[in-house]
């Protein structure tokens, strides 16, 4: 048996850097050098941009917790298409 707790934790970003770098930072992220790099930097600078106020982004974010053994939580994951 699985449980899984769910918690808010919204990401907060004061400056437009550290969101492009995050954005970036992700293993999923274009690359310097791929296709369409530059543009893909023009779509998250205008993210911020559309969605920034008084200088800051707030970015809705869930962390899930499992508690369980690790099969159990292999199984519960197959179940819900992960």
């Amino acid at each position: 048996m699985v449980d899984v707790e769910e918690f808010d934790h919204p990401l907060f970003y004061t400056a437009k850097e550290d969101f492009i770098n995050r954005c970036l930072s992700g293993s999923y992220s274009l690359k310097e050098g791929d296709l369409k790099y530059s543009r893909y930097l023009e779509e998250i600078s205008d993210l911020y941009d559309q969605y920034e106020t008084d200088g800051s982004l707030l970015v809705p974010n869930k962390m899930a917790v499992y508690f369980g053994t690790w099969n159990a939580i292999r199984r519960n994951d197959e179940k819900r298409g992960i």
